[in-house]
């Protein structure tokens, strides 16, 4: 018996496209092409990944939502394009009970850094710092109440500590403005970090998640530097609403063998993501906790909401 029968009676017939709601570059692009590249051989047909940027990945989740549940139009999105933006903006999807979660394939932290010549020796003095100096630290972000902007307004409604967010329209530009010392620090994903620190341009502070980051292995996370924030960018692969059961059996199946393979393991450590492969039920869930906190953030926030 083959391996394709063992894991489901469904199997695409012919090639399968896969949208990523994001342009070219980042962390998308990485992520993407790997469970492409690893897919195929196991799905015996070619995965084409079609790059659908725009609204903060909302357009090319908008895509997969609207298509047709035969199992040859998926892709990848995140808790901020199929949450966060669904409660923020007029899009034909609300909730998960609009598509099909499938597998949960990166958590992508907030990583936090400062020139290396910056008098904060750790995110704890950093932190102490701007508690004695309200809105005087400044932190670049790649745009307002973007994936790297929320984790740090998080941080500051938890503790009371209060910087000054300067969003810019990328990373890149983000970046760019703390090399050159237009601000005192950028968030941005240990993907654009790492990089810049190798080169001795940029110095790490923190990582927001539980423990610590392989691209950072001297510097302390959030959590071990007492602060309970990580708010990861959520990247996982999805379908439309009812989904062909055994087209949906099928991908989680794959994309979970791509996820626990060496390859995808030695990339995630690269890269500096985080591996937590939730199926269908238990990513719906935790899809639906992201709701919970997006709407804390937006109430307490004032974020505007387009009705």
């Amino acid at each position: 018996m083959t391996w394709a029968a063992e894991v489901a009676a469904w199997m695409p017939k012919s090639e399968v496209t896969f949208i990523v709601p994001y342009p070219p570059g980042g962390a998308t692009d990485p992520i993407s092409r790997m469970l492409a590249l690893e897919s195929e051989p196991l799905l015996k047909q070619k995965v084409v990944i079609v790059n659908k940027g725009g609204a903060a990945g909302a357009i090319g989740t908008a895509e997969v939502v609207q298509a047709k549940p035969n199992g040859y139009k998926i892709g990848l999105s995140s808790a901020n394009a199929a949450v966060f933006q669904a409660l923020v903006s007029r899009l034909p999807f609300k909730t998960t009970a609009d598509y099909q979660p499938i597998l949960k394939v990166a958590e992508v932290p907030a990583t936090v850094a400062v020139l290396p010549g910056a008098p904060w020796k750790n995110f704890k003095e950093f932190m102490e710092d701007a508690k004695k100096r309200p809105d005087q630290i400044s932190i670049g972000s790649s745009g307002r109440f973007s994936s790297s902007d929320l984790p740090v307004h998080e941080l500051m409604l938890k503790t009371g500590v209060k910087f000054n967010m300067v969003p810019f329209t990328g990373g890149g530009e983000a970046l760019i403005a703390t090399i050159g010392g237009h601000v005192d620090a950028v968030v941005s994903t240990p993907l654009n970090i790492a990089p810049q620190v190798k080169a001795g341009k940029l110095r790490a502070l923190t990582v927001f998640q539980k423990g610590h980051n392989p691209l950072f292995p001297d510097v302390l996370s959030t959590v071990e530097s007492g602060y309970e924030v990580t708010h990861p960018i959520v990247y996982f692969v999805m379908g439309p609403k009812g989904l062909d059961k055994g087209a949906l059996d099928t991908y989680h199946k794959v994309f979970l063998q791509v996820v626990k393979g060496t390859k995808y393991l030695d990339f995630a450590k690269t890269n500096g993501f985080v591996l937590d492969p939730l199926g269908p039920a238990d990513l719906t869930k935790e899809l639906d906790q992201w709701m919970a906190t997006y709407q804390m953030l937006i109430r307490e926030l004032k974020i505007d909401v387009k009705k």
